[in-house]
């Protein structure tokens, strides 16, 4: 719900998440910090009835280096899981893009150190 921006063609927002996420959609977080480039371990919390849910993230920091991992986010109920994922440094933009055939509930996310 913190999202900069949130656009695509089929989502809603609700008081504790963005649900029923589907055919491209886009939430994008704005002056995030990354202290250095590598990887990093990004839990999302989320839910989906798909076997599995490709979830895009997309990282541009201000020189426009830029980080694409894919989370294949699996069959659960509201949960936690856990991906390594590559960030550049700097102050960047991340994106976390859902392709066509999504079916997602986003509660949230984090990163931390791998």
């Amino acid at each position: 719900l913190d999202a900069d921006q949130v656009y695509g063609d089929s989502f809603r927002r609700d008081d504790d998440a963005v649900r029923q996420i589907g055919n491209n959609v886009t939430l994008v977080f704005q002056n995030m910090e990354f202290d250095r480039a590598g990887t990093m371990r990004l839990t999302l919390e989320g839910a989906t009835e798909l076997d599995t849910n490709a979830v895009s993230l997309r990282i541009v920091n201000g020189q426009g280096e830029a980080a694409v991992s894919t989370c294949d986010f699996k069959k659960s109920p509201r949960g936690k899981q856990a991906f390594a994922v590559e960030v550049p440094q700097g102050l960047c933009t991340v994106n976390f893009v859902f392709l066509p055939g999504s079916c997602f509930d986003f509660y949230g996310f984090q990163f931390e150190e791998a």
